[in-house]
């Protein structure tokens, strides 16, 4: 049982960081970033890069992994400011966007795929040991992950609720013209807002990367779950989006562990079909952006 509430807990983490960096891009710049997934392999492969392929020589492990989860989410969220000049004269227009981020998907799993090849990578884990609560055996690794991830959350959280700048980022997804007239930088906010998404997109595929394989493919599964969870929450809504990250986290690793993993994605499918039917706007649509 707490085997499965640790699964659960660290699927959830990896859906929040994913899904909320969206939500943030969708609430600057009212588009939808389909190349959020490549951006989450994009985070990975650099931390293969620093800590598997010693692009930056280090005998100690931590250290080297350091330097690259932070170097990833730098890199990634650098990438997001280039994207968002592209996508600026996009505002509100899906298709427009929808061939855009298409084509950057394409583009960046290409790259990745002349570059590196089409071979599994792997990273060394850098919490290899497990320890044992309860009669139960649990990999370092992902209670690190979990650690990581509440610690980037409630960072995230903080800096929305409590800083001049979050607020700010509030108030342009609430209202966009309205944050104009306040004398709010809009443009400043969209870039920032897409910076931080693509960073938290870059953050969760290198602190995954440690745990599963990375190949130019490994973010269409996640940047499903994420659309999955997009809707179901709420478009738009920041705890939409936290609460149906752990819906779906559990649901899925609890249906995985009794009925089988094929099992698990129909039943995840099912979920959303019927909040559709009962709350066709998600669990939270049309509520506030993000609680104080």
């Amino acid at each position: 049982m707490l085997g499965i509430l640790i699964d659960g807990l660290f699927n959830s983490i990896a859906l929040v960081l994913l899904s909320v960096g969206m939500v943030l891009v969708i609430g600057m710049l009212r588009i939808v970033n389909f190349a959020h997934g490549a951006l989450y392999m994009v985070g990975s492969y650099i931390v293969w890069l620093v800590v598997g392929q010693h692009l930056i020589p280090l005998d100690n492990l931590y250290l080297g992994y350091s330097i690259g989860f932070i170097l990833a989410i730098t890199f990634v969220a650098g990438l997001g400011v280039i994207i968002e000049r592209i996508l600026r004269p996009l505002k509100g227009g899906f298709l427009e966007s929808f061939i855009l981020t298409l084509g950057l998907i394409l583009f960046l799993e290409g790259v990745m795929l002349a570059s590196f090849g089409i071979d599994e990578k792997t990273v060394p884990s850098i919490f290899a040991k497990t320890i044992t609560v309860i009669g139960f055996s649990l990999p370092q690794q992902r209670l690190m992950v979990l650690l990581a991830g509440v610690a980037i959350g409630g960072g995230l959280w903080l800096f929305l609720a409590k800083t001049r700048m979050g607020i700010a980022m509030r108030a342009v997804a609430q209202e966009l013209e309205g944050a104009a007239l306040q004398g709010i930088n809009i443009r400043f906010i969209g870039m920032l807002g897409m910076a931080i998404g693509c960073g938290l997109a870059a953050a969760a595929g290198a602190l995954i990367a440690p745990i599963y394989t990375v190949n130019p493919y490994i973010g269409t599964g996640p940047v499903t779950k994420c659309f999955i969870v997009m809707v179901l929450g709420g478009i738009g809504s920041l705890p939409g989006a936290v609460l149906a990250s752990f819906l779906v986290g559990f649901v899925e690793v609890i249906s995985a562990t009794f009925l089988g993993s094929g099992t698990a994605k129909l039943i995840v499918y099912c979920l959303l079909l019927t909040v559709m039917l009962i709350r066709p706007m998600g669990l939270y649509g049309g509520q506030e952006w993000v609680h104080r």
